[in-house]
């Protein structure tokens, strides 16, 4: 799908990770922005993933704090709820020292983020 091409500004996309129509009411901006949003996060969110992925492997909760706590942020100043949320609680979990269960949240993590991606490649 080419991102470049010409997005009808009265086009609406609902979806459980994200709505278009909300972001462009709370955030006051254009569609067009909207996008220009959304393919930014697409990118960010596709190369922390892979740092996250690699803190992860080797345990690494500093690492893996600061990413999740970077995913969290943009992710709910996007209102994509899915990765919001369950970046939320692997921050919180990272917080009170929950390494066992590190590896599964990244994994929920994973599946929310691609669905975000194939929600995305849909617009």
């Amino acid at each position: 799908m080419d991102l470049n091409c010409q997005f009808n500004p009265e086009y609406t996309f609902m979806s459980k990770s994200f709505n278009t129509e909300l972001l462009k009411s709370e955030l006051e901006l254009d569609h067009e922005d909207i996008m220009e949003l959304l393919q930014d996060f697409r990118k960010f969110i596709e190369e922390a993933m892979l740092k996250q992925k690699a803190a992860v492997a080797v345990e690494d909760m500093a690492a893996s704090r600061s990413l999740v706590h970077s995913i969290k942020g943009s992710s709910g100043n996007l209102r994509i709820t899915g990765v919001y949320t369950i970046s939320r609680q692997m921050q919180e979990d990272i917080d009170l020292g929950k390494s066992d269960t590190l590896k599964n949240s990244f994994e929920k993590l994973n599946q929310a983020v691609q669905e975000f991606l194939v929600e995305f490649s849909q617009l």
